[in-house]
């Protein structure tokens, strides 16, 4: 993208345009169904497209490699490097947050008019002081398995909020693990 480029609003598919809902809102939608463990892959293509495009181009293959590469604001795709290091489900109280506190944007302001490509521009840069992006860098050091001592002590108490694969323990688990810490304490 060059600055003096707009930002795209329409996709070629199959010799065709056709019109991209461009909203930063929508897009999120789109990431959170790519989040949710309950969605099968076809239908998380589903949920891309059908909220995407407001005509859903006949071609699904060629619509959703379009979708994708719209959403990647139109950079070739990313070896993907490993864990993920923020959820926008997880993490969506810290990065309205962050918004709020580096650019003065509010999210949740139905005036808020934001494409997906200025969007993702503000949030590969929001500032290093906000809790989201200190969260961002902790997991990354957590993943890289760079803590130390002191920070993998910080994990372990915090691992609800900094670990986006913690599952809270069923009933079940809990009651095993007080028995076993009450056996520990003897």
């Amino acid at each position: 993208m060059r600055l003096t480029d707009a930002f795209p609003s329409r996709a070629k598919i199959g010799g065709k345009l056709y019109e991209i809902n461009t909203d930063f809102r929508v897009c999120l939608r789109i990431m959170q169904a790519f989040e949710d463990a309950r969605l099968l892959w076809f239908e998380k293509q589903a949920v891309m497209c059908g909220l995407l495009f407001p005509i859903v181009p006949d071609d699904f293959e060629a619509a959703c490699k379009a979708a994708v590469r719209f959403l990647d604001c139109g950079k070739p795709p990313a070896e993907y490097a490993g864990n993920r290091v923020y959820s926008f489900t997880r993490d969506a109280d810290y990065i309205y947050s962050a918004f709020l506190q580096t650019f003065g944007v509010d999210l949740k302001d139905p005036e808020t008019n934001l494409h997906w490509w200025k969007f993702c521009a503000m949030f590969s840069d929001l500032s290093p002081d906000t809790t989201f992006e200190n969260m961002r860098v902790f997991r990354d050091k957590h993943n890289r398995g760079l803590l130390t001592k002191e920070e993998r002590q910080i994990w372990a108490e915090n691992v609800e909020l900094l670990d986006l694969n913690y599952e809270p323990p069923d009933a079940e688990t809990r009651e095993a693990i007080e028995k076993f810490e009450k056996l520990l304490r003897g």
